[in-house]
Order: C-alpha cells, then sequence, then structure tokens
C-alpha cells in the first residue's frame, strides 16, 4: 500500500541520470563505513519506526518516505517517495480516487 525502495530509486533515477553510478559506489564492498555517531543515530531511528508500528499508535512515519540523517547535527528529515509508475509495486498498482 506504500512506495517501495524501488520507487525510490526510480525517482531518484529520475531526477539525477547520474543516480545509478553513485548508488553503485554507495554499495561498494570496499566503501568506508560510517562514523560511529552516524551509525548509532541510523539504529536509533530505525528502533523508532519498528516501535511506531509494533505499539500500535499509528503508522511509522517512515512509511513511503525515507529518514535523512542531516549532518552536522543529524537531525532527522523525511523525504517523501510516492509511487512510480515504471515500478509495479502494490504501492504504484493502487488505484487513484
Amino acid at each position: 500500500m506504500t512506495s517501495c525502495l524501488r520507487c525510490a530509486d526510480l525517482r531518484r533515477r529520475d531526477a539525477d541520470p547520474h543516480w545509478p553510478v553513485l548508488a553503485a559506489q554507495l554499495t561498494a564492498a570496499d566503501a568506508p563505513g560510517g562514523s560511529t555517531l552516524t551509525c548509532w543515530a541510523t539504529a536509533l531511528v530505525a528502533a523508532q519506526q519498528v516501535l511506531a508500528y509494533l505499539d500500535g499508535s499509528g503508522s511509522p512515519a517512515a512509511l513511503s518516505a525515507s529518514v535523512e540523517l542531516c549532518p552536522p547535527g543529524l537531525v532527522p528529515r523525511l523525504r517523501r517517495w510516492p509511487p512510480h509508475p515504471s515500478c509495479g509495486c502494490t504501492g504504484a498498482a493502487r488505484p487513484s480516487g
């Protein structure tokens, strides 16, 4: 019922034709690891999203979005990714209206 990671990837590709090259570099096996603080903040945001889902208090804020940790303060920011029409996932196949 929401967009998927492929939707986000396709939207990034549409906005920047160089995105596939950058994405390949970001996922390379020899890519440098993140700092301890960045890894800790990422784990904290992920746990917050999981707990929001498990406790039933509402939908996690990151549905159809990604949470970006923006330096220098690593303040979380949501970036919405609507379903991409070329994806074919459940979100894109959902009828509008």
